[in-house]
């Protein structure tokens, strides 16, 4: 993953690639407490009305994606907070088409996974993702989930 996270500090990448790697990094706190950063995403991108958004225990793959989609001023599905929402959001292409920075939306037992294509092998794309193995970072998920 560091020669990926390298190869994308030599290029200028689309906004949103750009807004994520900002907050490459960031992990959620374990136990009771929450990190204050990811709590703050949603009061950035929810109405104060909806924002129900109260504990990073609770899955934040979603709402990592809304917060760097509302950075780079893109409009953001209605229920950002879940992953499978971003499935209806923007314009479908094939899988073996996919370009830096396309959101990806994978199933998985339970619900699903959001992130964004920064590269891709035979059988696995590489993600740019909040909450993989609980912080934001470039995780392999195989193909056959998209």
């Amino acid at each position: 993953m560091k020669q990926i996270v390298d190869f994308l500090k030599t290029i200028t990448p689309p906004r949103i690639v750009r807004e994520a790697m900002t907050l490459y990094g960031t992990t959620e706190v374990k136990g009771s407490k929450s990190n204050p950063i990811i709590l703050n995403w949603a009061k950035e991108t929810l109405s104060k009305d909806d924002n129900w958004y109260s504990d990073d225990s609770i899955p934040w793959c979603g709402l990592f994606i809304g917060v760097v989609a509302h950075r780079a001023e893109w409009e953001l599905p209605k229920e950002h907070l879940r992953a499978l929402a971003w499935a209806n959001f923007g314009i479908k292409v094939p899988n073996n088409d996919a370009v830096l920075g396309d959101v990806l939306v994978f199933s998985r037992k339970g619900g699903g996974h959001v992130g964004l294509y920064v590269a891709e092998d035979k059988d696995n794309f590489y993600v740019l993702g909040g909450n993989q193995d609980d912080k934001v970072n470039i995780a392999k998920i195989a193909k056959n989930r998209l």
